[in-house]
């Protein structure tokens, strides 16, 4: 089984990637992990508690301190929040992306997001429903207010891979990097503000039930180009949308003066 080889793989080459300079842990982790699951992929949705396996096995390998040191999230996002050239692939958008762009509901956008049905994939065996389910969770964050689908300009893996990243953890990856370098700030420039807290805000909108998200419900677009809002559950309001971070520096480009932390080993 692809979880199998994956993690042994992992245990057999441990030391071999912790002494890997950082960026070669990931491109070490992208070429000889996260492509075991390719052929997997292309059929079944990975459960949520083997995808939750392999990312803790990633983290501990990758991020210094034994995954400590910051988010496995941050990781995915690396390319946009560290301007790393190589950001760590995702297994579970991975498998959502190949699966997604292989069922019909993905290659017809005129249908109403409110008309997808409701596919359960537990002790599901059924190809296509596996597929059908990847491409509903897919257009959960690609659908306008009415039920009108957003399609994609270019309707490739790779480019739902972009957006299932962007949707699901970039918001909350930045909020997490942009408060700890908020508090490096603070404890050594104790006069800067905190950052404020976010205010309640309400969105009447109701979205389907999760068929494989790891971390609840994607963002949701309230028009073409709007930047997407937070995380938020099932039952709950949305966040106001916000501009993301062009880096991690975002804090210590405005004349502070200070080193960015670091996170070597």
């Amino acid at each position: 089984m692809s979880l199998t080889k994956a993690l042994q793989k992992i245990k057999n080459n441990f030391s071999l990637i912790r002494a890997l300079p950082f960026s070669s842990r990931i491109l070490f982790i992208n070429v000889f992990i996260v492509s075991l699951f390719s052929y997997h992929g292309l059929f079944f949705i990975l459960p949520t508690e083997l995808w939750k396996k392999i990312k803790n096995a990633i983290s501990k390998v990758v991020i210094p301190f034994n995954g400590g040191a910051f988010t496995y999230d941050s990781l995915v996002c690396a390319k946009k929040i560290f301007s790393l050239k190589l950001p760590l692939k995702d297994v579970w958008a991975f498998n959502i992306s190949l699966l997604a762009v292989r069922s019909p509901l993905f290659k017809n956008p005129t249908q109403n997001y409110f008309s997808l049905p409701t596919i359960g994939t537990n002790f599901n065996m059924h190809i296509t429903e596996h597929r059908d389910a990847a491409a509903v969770d897919f257009w959960r964050s690609r659908h306008l207010p009415d039920g009108r689908l957003v399609p994609l300009s270019v309707p490739s893996s790779t480019e739902v891979y972009k957006v299932l990243v962007d949707d699901v953890y970039l918001d909350d990856s930045t909020d997490q990097v942009s408060k700890k370098i908020s508090n490096y700030l603070q404890v050594y420039q104790p006069g800067l503000p905190a950052t404020p807290p976010q205010p309640p805000h309400h969105l009447d909108q109701k979205f389907k039930p999760a068929f494989s998200c790891p971390s609840g419900p994607p963002r949701f677009p309230h028009e073409p180009g709007q930047q997407r809002s937070g995380h938020f559950p099932l039952d709950e309001a949305p966040k106001p949308p916000r501009s993301r971070l062009s880096g991690p520096l975002l804090f210590l480009r405005h004349g502070s003066g200070l080193p960015p932390p670091t996170f070597s080993v």
